[in-house]
């Protein structure tokens, strides 16, 4: 894992309805949200079939995977950080 610190994510999460969405630079795309006691986990699938999955816990510590498919190659990383909870 790797932390970088000019990357954002930006989730929004509606309590009432279950309904998430993450803003980035490709605009913004709806989410899967699972919370649970520890935090909550985002899951975005991607049109290649790969997903992307970040994870926040109460205090704002962040762990981001991607597991993206380029050209048939699979292309991991993970990135590490702390998130703003407003």
């Amino acid at each position: 894992m790797r932390e970088v610190q000019d990357f954002s994510l930006e989730f929004t999460f509606d309590t009432l309805t279950g309904d998430a969405f993450l803003r980035g630079n490709n605009g913004v795309s709806e989410v899967f949200a699972t919370q649970g006691s520890e935090g909550i986990t985002f899951l975005e699938p991607l049109v290649s079939g790969a997903v992307q999955v970040t994870v926040v816990t109460p205090d704002g510590s962040s762990a981001h995977s991607r597991h993206t498919i380029i050209a048939g190659d699979l292309v991991p990383s993970q990135y590490y950080g702390d998130c703003e909870i407003s």
